[in-house]
């Protein structure tokens, strides 16, 4: 359900590259909240996706975590219903990030 397919990835590139105007590649936390109050989407919907794509609240966005945000609000938006995850599925991880990108991990709850 989470997997990034690569137009997907593709569209959300393009749109990352669209706000990164500078070519810094990464998107300042400021910059993020604008494409987030961008969306209209309901602001706890934002803030999960943000914890989601930025768990450890750095103050810039990679490409990857762009990625991910905006797959989380993407499918959100295509069912309402959807309950978004409680940590980043590893398969959204993995999929949104490049060779280059470093990806948010979240510690995995421990099983008894």
């Amino acid at each position: 359900m989470w997997f990034l397919k690569a137009d997907d990835k593709e569209r959300y590139n393009k749109m990352f590259s669209m706000f990164d105007k500078e070519s810094k590649g990464h998107l300042s936390d400021q910059e993020m909240q604008q494409v987030m109050v961008s969306t209209k989407m309901e602001k706890a919907v934002c803030a999960k996706v943000w914890q989601l794509s930025n768990p450890k609240l750095e103050s810039t966005f990679t490409k990857a975590m762009f990625t991910i945000a905006m797959h989380l609000m993407f499918r959100k938006r295509q069912d309402p219903n959807l309950q978004m995850p409680d940590v980043l599925p590893p398969e959204l991880a993995l999929s949104a990030a490049s060779e280059s990108q470093q990806v948010p991990m979240q510690p995995q709850p421990l099983m008894n």
